[in-house]
């Protein structure tokens, strides 16, 4: 029996689909980094969880958290700072951890313009959606926040909401197809019991939606796959029907 009569075992197989599949990847035009790409959903709840918050009650910048880029933003445990002394009342740290025990938070300076140049923001490479979450004022009664989302510098969406400290709010965005979202927190009335001041916003259990690229294979590779593929069923299966002599 001559090597090419030897049957196309298991083994035999899995070397020819790897030669087949080596010959796409040599290709030019099938690195991943190219061809054309869609966007895939990748929806999230962010709640702050996972944040270190070894700084205490100040400085826990937050970086990198779920892939978006974070400007103005913190993370705050509310066993260590959700009152300012033991046994003190509670402040909007306690009350608006609707899950677990961090928070995320903002702390800005008050603005007459709710639309001025700054704030904290959140962005994303690409496009995302900014869903709802959970807000609430860290020591204020009557905290103005304004939820502002752009697609680059093209206004998608304004939302305003009024905050507590002693009980967050569900607030709901639906700002989609954004790839930056600011927040401006203002005009809050300061509880100094609380030991606090500053308009600070709150916020925990934030929903969004990142479209991520993915790319897709060139029309012509994934031709030449199936064809390969096709070539090794064809050669199996005639290995196991060997034609009948006459």
């Amino acid at each position: 029996m001559t090597a090419s009569s030897l049957p196309l075992t298991g083994a035999r197989r899995a070397t020819a689909l790897a030669a087949v599949v080596a010959a796409f990847v040599a290709l030019p035009g099938t690195a991943r980094t190219q061809g054309p790409s869609v966007l895939t959903p990748t929806p999230m709840v962010l709640d702050f969880e996972p944040l270190s918050t070894a700084a205490g009650c100040d400085d826990n910048d937050i970086v990198g958290y779920g892939g978006l880029a974070w400007s103005g933003f913190g993370a705050m445990d509310k066993v260590e700072c959700g009152a300012a002394e033991v046994g003190g009342p509670k402040n909007g740290y306690w009350f608006g951890a609707t899950s677990g025990t961090n928070t995320g938070y903002i702390q800005l300076p008050r603005f007459s313009d709710p639309f001025g140049a700054l704030g904290a923001t959140i962005s994303y490479s690409d496009t995302f959606d900014l869903l709802d979450a959970w807000l609430s004022s860290a020591w204020t009664t009557n905290l103005r926040v304004t939820v502002t989302g752009f697609n680059g510098t093209t206004l998608v969406g304004t939302r305003s909401f009024m905050l507590d400290y002693t009980a967050p709010q569900h607030a709901e965005f639906n700002l989609f197809g954004i790839t930056s979202a600011r927040f401006l927190a203002y005009d809050g009335v300061v509880r100094y019991e609380l030991g606090g001041i500053g308009n600070i916003m709150v916020l925990d259990d934030l929903s969004v939606v990142k479209y991520v690229p993915t790319v897709v294979p060139e029309p012509a590779g994934v031709l030449l796959v199936a064809s390969g593929l096709a070539l090794v069923g064809l050669a199996a299966r005639r290995r196991r029907h060997p034609a009948q002599s006459s």
